[in-house]
């Protein structure tokens, strides 16, 4: 991939991560747009901006497929035989090496906020908040722990305590697991093939058929990558980025008429979203030139995955704390003081998130070879 389309990821990536984050920011923060009381201008583009968190997983999904979907397929295909070992070494260092110390970073601060800061019961009567599914203090034990670290939340378990937005990291790791076995039954030869086949359908028959569903999505991202550095026609980047901003505004505004809609309802919108994504990255395939502030993008991308992990526990520590020690509650009316809460919130999560990479996101790549060495070096070993 060229240096303008790399551009164009690391943009989507990290302004992603931030949608992520402010929609959760505004949940608890303010009231629900409906309860507004002043419905001017500013809340209604506030309250639009804030809305599309679901919306940007979607985009996660699709950069997902293309950065490991397709990139690891073009790598396989210029050998024998896949090397799977490689890939999960690659894929564990890269969930892992954040997922358990946020995992257990998070369940330390539901502990510290269910057992000191719960006055204004936030962690024993979440529901009623309507910030996460379910009550925090009943997600905090040992089994939601090793399931999470399963990534079977959502499958067999809650996620872990606070931290909701786990259940899309299920999807990816599944994923990654489905892909690498589809990709072994079609390169393997002899009984490879057959292990990975088996382990396939294994696999397919035991996860929930909306989490295969949603695969689509991310599939939609390896199709990015073969259409993109094809022959084919492709629209102008301006076409293809208007077309994206159209979907983009057209998918939070269908929840209008079904805050919950059936599965076939909801996939369809989020494919359609991912597909018009996906035609606008094809657009800027071959974009020659990085975007304005390459720099700061890449800087940005380069936590977006930790800040995505950690920022959800934080976030309602934060609240509980702020409203137990100082008065001042959430779910507030928009107003001045409440949009200057939600800043200083929002860039808290944004410096907690950074530092936590430096610790943990950024030390992949030394993870990759530890592992690396210390699995093939004792495969060479029995051999």
């Amino acid at each position: 991939m060229n240096k303008g389309f790399s551009s164009v990821l690391n943009a989507s990536r990290w302004f992603a991560a931030l949608l992520v984050l402010i929609g959760h920011a505004r949940h608890i923060v303010l009231v629900d747009f409906k309860d507004v009381q002043n419905k001017d201008l500013l809340a209604k583009g506030f309250y639009f901006l804030t809305g599309l968190g679901h919306e940007a997983v979607v985009v996660f999904f699709v950069v997902s497929g293309l950065l490991v979907g397709a990139l690891t397929l073009d790598k396989w295909q210029t050998r024998s035989a896949p090397g799977m070992a490689d890939y999960f070494i690659h894929r564990f260092s890269r969930i892992y090496i954040v997922l358990i110390p946020a995992l257990f970073g998070g369940l330390a601060m539901d502990y510290i906020g269910t057992n000191h800061f719960d006055a204004a019961q936030l962690y024993s009567t979440s529901g009623q908040y309507h910030v996460v599914s379910g009550v925090i203090k009943d997600n905090i034990d040992a089994l939601a722990v090793l399931g999470n670290l399963a990534m079977l939340e959502g499958i067999l378990v809650n996620v872990l305590g606070s931290n909701g937005p786990l259940w899309s990291l299920a999807y990816e790791w599944w994923y990654y697991c489905l892909w690498a076995l589809a990709v072994g039954t079609i390169f393997y030869r002899g009984l490879g093939r057959w292990i990975s086949a088996t382990a396939l359908i294994v696999l397919m028959l035991a996860i929930p058929n909306e989490i295969l569903i949603w695969m689509a999505v991310w599939l939609l991202g390896v199709s990015v990558f073969y259409y993109g550095r094809s022959n084919l026609p492709k629209p102008h980047p301006i076409a293809g980025v208007a077309l994206f901003l159209a979907a983009l505004i057209a998918s939070p505004l269908s929840l209008r008429y079904s805050a919950d809609p059936p599965m076939f309802i909801a996939f369809t919108r989020d494919f359609g979203l991912g597909l018009a994504y996906s035609i606008a990255l094809v657009s800027c395939y071959r974009l020659e030139k990085p975007l304005w502030l390459n720099g700061l993008h890449a800087k940005l991308a380069s936590f977006s995955y930790s800040l995505y992990m950690v920022h959800f526990p934080l976030l309602i520590l934060i609240v509980a704390v702020v409203e137990d020690k100082f008065g001042i509650g959430f779910v507030q009316q928009p107003s001045t003081k409440s949009y200057l809460y939600f800043a200083v919130i929002v860039v808290a999560l944004y410096l907690y998130g950074f530092l936590f990479s430096l610790a943990t996101e950024k030390h992949t790549f030394k993870l990759v070879t530890l592992l690396r060495r210390v699995f093939f070096t004792r495969c060479s070993r029995l051999s």
